[in-house]
């Protein structure tokens, strides 16, 4: 697979992700949202890892629930603009396993 063939796939399953989150009421959300906020802090620390300027999961801020899907999205941008296909990778399969794992 390509690098740009990698970096859409890994788009469309942030944003998979991602919608799936926001549309689920909130109750079944906190159900998750430990999961998902630990996706975020992965997301910090791989971008953080590979020179993004973040500054990695400790000073990640815990948002309420219903804020998870747009810091998740957020953080999955800032690795996407990272660029590093082995990243990239990392990220993907956290994501599917993510996606699988969901309520």
């Amino acid at each position: 697979m390509s690098d740009a063939d990698l970096a859409d796939e890994y788009e469309r399953e942030l944003a998979r992700v991602v919608e799936r989150i926001r549309t689920m009421p909130l109750t079944r959300l906190a159900s998750c949202s430990d999961q998902v906020f630990g996706l975020c802090g992965t997301f910090a620390d791989l971008a953080h890892e590979a020179g993004s300027g973040l500054a990695g999961s400790t000073a990640l801020p815990r948002l309420g629930d219903h804020a998870l899907p747009d810091q998740l999205q957020v953080l999955g941008m800032e690795l996407a603009a990272v660029g590093d296909s082995i990243v990239i990778t990392l990220a993907h399969e956290q994501l599917v396993d993510m996606r699988k794992a969901l309520p």
